[in-house]
C-alpha cells in the first residue's frame, strides 16, 4: 500500500478503534446508572422489612459489597476512561466489583435466613444480567464473573437448610440464565465490531484517493490545517509542495490509461518515499496533481526534496522515450515555506505554490520554483480568504 505516515491519519485510526470501545463505555456506563439506582431502591426495601441489628448487619453488608463497588466502578469507568486508563486493568476491575456484588447478595440473603427472616434470591439473577451483559465485560471475564457468583451462591445455599433438589433447581436456572446471558454479550460485541469495521471502511473511502491509495484533497486539507496549528504552537516551519506533471495526457492517448495509471502509482511512490517524517504527507490534487507537505523543514531540505522528485519522474520519462518513444513527460513544482510566526493560511499558501508551479509550466517545465512571499503582502481580516494575496505594485 503507498501510503504517507502521518499524526492525524494515524488520529483517525485511533478513533476507528475507539469508536468500539466508546460505544461499550456508553451502554456501560448507562448500565451502571441504572445500578446505582436500583441499589437505592434495594436500600429502602431494606430499611422497610428490617430492623434493628439484623438491618444494621444488612445495611453494612450491601454498603461494602454493593454500594461501594457500584460507586466505584461507574467513578473509575468515567474518570480513568477519560485519562485514557487501559481498559483491560478496568474491564478487571468491573469484573471484580461485579464479583463482589454477587458475594454481597449471598450475604444478604445468608444473614437473613440466618434470623429467621425472607430474602429473596431472585435478586442474584439481576447481578448475572450485569455480569453476562449490561457491563460488556469481555467474553472470558464474563463467564469468570458469572462462574464465581454462582459457585459462592450456591456454597452460602448449601449451609442453609434448604434441600438439596432446591438448590441444584436454583444453581441450573442461575447457570442457564447466565448462559444466555454471554451469548448475548457475545451477539452484541459482534455487532458492535461490524459497526466499527464498516466506520473504519467508510473513513477509508472518504479519505483515501481509490488508485493511489494516497491521502486524497479533503484529507490533505484536514491534515494541513492539523499541520498549521502544530507549527504555530511549536514555533515550526513547514513547505507545501505542488507536483504537476507535465505531458501526461501523451501517455494515457498513446499507451492507455492503464499505462498512465501505473505511472501515476510510480510517482506515488517517489512521493511517498519522500514523506519520512510523522507530519510529512503526500495526497494525490487531482488528476496528475500532488501535493505533498514537509513539516519542520528548512530551504535546504525543501530544495533536495524538491530536486530528487525531479530526478527520479526525469527517470521515468526517459523510460517512455526509450521504450515509446514518448517525449516531454515530466513535472512541474511550485513550492512555498511557511516559516514560524507567519500568518498565511493554508489556502493562501496553496494559491502561492500554484503561481509558483504555473511560472515553472510557462518557462522551462521539469523544474521547481520556491515562492519569494517578499513579494507578496497578506492583510489580517476576519474572513482570512484568498484574495487578501496580492504582487506587491
Amino acid at each position: 500500500m503507498i501510503k504517507a505516515l502521518a499524526i492525524p491519519e494515524m488520529a483517525k485510526a485511533q478513533i476507528q478503534k475507539d469508536y468500539y470501545f466508546k460505544q461499550v463505555y456508553k451502554i456501560r456506563e448507562s448500565a451502571l446508572f441504572v445500578a446505582v439506582f436500583s441499589i437505592g431502591v434495594f436500600l429502602y426495601l431494606d430499611y422497610v422489612r428490617f430492623e434493628g441489628f439484623v438491618y444494621q448487619q444488612i445495611l453494612s453488608t450491601r454498603i461494602v459489597y454493593q454500594v461501594i463497588p457500584t460507586i466505584t466502578i461507574l467513578v473509575f469507568s468515567l474518570i480513568l476512561q477519560a485519562n485514557n486508563f487501559s481498559r483491560s486493568r478496568l474491564n478487571y476491575f468491573a469484573s471484580t466489583c461485579v464479583i463482589l456484588i454477587g458475594v454481597g447478595h449471598a450475604e444478604i440473603y445468608q444473614i437473613a435466613h440466618a434470623n429467621g427472616l425472607y430474602f429473596p434470591k431472585f435478586g442474584l439473577a439481576i447481578i448475572l444480567f450485569y455480569a453476562g451483559i449490561l457491563l460488556v465485560l469481555p467474553l472470558n471475564q464474563s463467564i469468570l464473573s458469572c462462574a464465581i457468583i454462582i459457585a459462592y451462591a450456591t456454597y452460602v445455599y448449601v449451609g442453609t437448610d434448604d434441600t438439596f433438589s432446591e438448590v441444584i433447581t436454583v444453581t441450573v436456572f442461575y447457570s442457564v440464565f447466565a448462559i444466555c446471558c454471554i451469548w448475548m454479550n457475545w451477539i452484541c460485541t459482534k455487532v458492535l465490531k461490524v459497526n466499527y469495521d464498516l466506520v473504519k471502511r467508510i473513513n477509508q473511502l472518504a479519505n483515501t484517493d481509490n488508485l493511489t491509495e494516497l491521502s486524497n484533497r479533503r484529507s490533505f486539507f484536514e491534515h494541513a490545517d492539523y499541520v498549521h496549528k502544530m507549527a504555530f504552537r511549536e514555533q515550526k516551519s513547514f513547505a507545501i509542495i505542488l507536483v504537476d506533471l507535465d505531458h501526461f495526457k501523451l501517455i494515457n492517448d498513446k499507451l492507455g490509461h492503464k499505462a498512465g495509471d501505473l505511472v501515476l502509482l510510480e510517482v506515488c511512490q517517489i512521493l511517498s518515499k519522500k514523506c519520512r517524517r510523522p507530519l510529512d504527507l503526500a495526497a494525490r490534487f487531482g488528476g496528475d496533481e500532488f501535493v505533498m507537505i514537509l513539516y519542520d523543514s528548512n530551504l535546504e531540505h525543501i530544495n533536495v526534496v524538491c530536486q530528487k522528485i525531479i530526478d527520479e519522474i526525469k527517470e521515468i520519462a526517459q523510460k517512455l522515450t526509450d521504450i515509446h518513444n514518448i517525449h516531454g513527460f515530466g513535472a512541474s513544482v511550485g513550492v512555498v515555506q511557511n516559516t514560524i510566526n507567519e500568518e498565511f493560511n493554508i489556502e493562501s499558501l496553496i494559491e502561492l505554490a500554484d503561481h509558483e508551479l504555473y511560472k515553472v509550466k510557462s518557462k522551462s517545465k521539469n523544474s521547481f520554483s520556491i515562492a519569494d512571499k517578499n513579494m507578496y503582502y497578506h492583510n489580517n481580516t476576519e474572513d482570512n480568504s484568498l484574495s487578501n494575496i496580492r504582487p506587491i505594485g
